[in-house]
């Protein structure tokens, strides 16, 4: 019995060298007691995350307790656990400003306390899958932070540091992964090792974009004066044989522009032309994200697109019109041709000029969105801004336009590619065209949809 009980804390005890200034050192940890400490961290996760301002009390001690945690070196669940319930502390905290609990002084300096150790955290930690859950919590601890939460433009620079470095880490990898592959003792299962590795550090590179696309949004001045400084670090990745690495890198440039607004302008004449490339691009996730780039600088680019709204059409057009737009392992791409094609018409109006009425013909033409769900939402949304606004193209010839509207409308209206605010926008747009249109063009328009629709579209009326 004494031996099974030995066993038994045996079992119970890991065994872990620390390196220490003094050197290596063994360690013996016991590791039931590790997991309990991992799963309080959760549970404080799970307290804070459901009752925000009511943890208000304990936001400050759970935070002096917590934050070093992100770098306790004995057990990798617990940094996990600590590096998730950083953005709900400061979503707890920012809750509790709105709530009169306390002052933005607060908020700011435990704020602080939090990135510094957590930009510090992403690029020491040695666990690439812990680094994940890292990065994971920097995006949303800007994004529940909002604006200007760093405090500083030199903590908006360290953390593109962060980001530079760990992406730096994931490239040797990459090249460390290319030269393994040539031992003659590479072999089946060894491929299948890197292939996890890979998609891993796919993911690690999505969360780099994901709190580049943060920080933008939150510090578009301080952005607008760095990014120049990291233009070629993050536009490595746009010229890597890998298409999922060339298609984070041009999210990286379309999340930078998207983020900065008017302010990226000074970034179009080096941005536009290498999205304009890269919808070229031979894989169709590279595609796609160029192209919806595009639209973006549609939306924010100003003179310098329109002095490249031609080259830019044309792009459109040959997506638009490829025999297989549709196909599946292209109709996301293509659908992005559409949204950023409806930017253009929305955003260019001057710059299109006699070409407007083609553009929206061509774009009137290919919808419904049926491929890209979040995008359709976006493009159907666009139709009714259109209509909304009186789009000359379609309202003064409504007897050949409304037709197609009402078709669309009939084929979207029930489906994942509009949400609850832009059908009620469709209801709204219905009962205008039924109140001031000629009885015989909305009646017509209405007759000329299958029944079904003609069904869902007076259910919606109704409603």
């Amino acid at each position: 019995d004494e031996a099974a009980e030995d066993e038994e804390e045996d079992e119970d005890i890991a065994t872990v060298i620390v390196q220490t200034d003094a050197g290596a050192k063994k360690v013996a940890l016991k590791t039931s007691a590790l997991e309990e400490k991992a799963t309080a961290c959760t549970m404080l996760v799970c307290y804070f995350s459901e009752l925000q301002e009511g943890m208000f009390p304990w936001i400050q001690s759970v935070t002096e307790l917590m934050v070093p945690l992100l770098g306790f070196i004995y057990y990798e669940e617990v940094r996990t656990a600590a590096a998730a319930l950083m953005p709900e502390l400061i979503k707890s905290a920012v809750a509790s400003l709105h709530k009169g609990l306390c002052d933005a002084g607060y908020v700011g300096g435990m704020s602080g306390m939090i990135f510094d150790r957590l930009i510090k955290s992403a690029v020491e930690e040695p666990e690439p899958d812990v680094q994940l859950s890292m990065l994971e919590a920097l995006h949303e601890s800007l994004t529940n932070g909002g604006p200007l939460c760093l405090a500083s433009v030199d903590k908006v620079k360290d953390t593109l540091e962060a980001l530079k470095t760990v992406m730096g880490e994931v490239a040797e990898r990459v090249k460390t992964r290319a030269e393994a592959q040539q031992d003659e003792d590479f072999d089946e299962e060894a491929a299948e090792t890197q292939q996890t590795e890979a998609e891993r550090d796919d993911d690690l590179l999505d969360q780099c974009g994901s709190a580049l696309a943060a920080v933008t949004k939150t510090h578009k001045e301080a952005m607008a004066q760095l990014f120049q400084e990291y233009l070629e670090v993050f536009g490595a990745l746009v010229h890597s044989p890998t298409p999922s690495h060339r298609r984070i890198g041009v999210c990286m440039f379309d999340e930078v522009l998207e983020g900065l607004e008017g302010l990226g302008q000074a970034y179009m004449p080096q941005l536009l032309p290498a999205l304009l490339q890269f919808s070229a691009d031979p894989s169709p996730e590279v595609r796609q994200a160029a192209v919806f780039g595009l639209g973006v600088c549609a939306q924010y680019g100003g003179a310098f697109f329109a002095s490249m709204l031609g080259q830019v059409m044309q792009r459109i057009q040959e997506m638009m019109g490829q025999p297989d737009a549709r196909a599946e392992e292209v109709v996301h791409s293509t659908d992005n041709a559409v949204s950023a094609l409806a930017k253009v018409i929305e955003f260019q109006e001057e710059a299109l000029g006699e070409q407007k009425a083609a553009a929206v013909a061509a774009f009137l033409a290919y919808l419904p969105i049926t491929g890209d769900e979040e995008e359709g939402v976006l493009v159907h949304g666009r139709l009714c801004g259109m209509l909304e606004r009186g789009e000359p193209v379609i309202m003064n010839e409504p007897a050949k336009w409304i037709p197609v509207v009402m078709g669309i409308f009939g084929k979207v209206v029930g489906t994942s590619t509009v949400n609850d605010e832009v059908t009620q926008r469709i209801k709204v747009i219905l009962g205008r065209m039924q109140a001031t249109l000629p009885a015989e063009v909305s009646q017509a328009s209405f007759a000329s949809i299958p029944p079904a629709e003609q069904q869902k579209l007076q259910q919606l009326l109704q409603s």
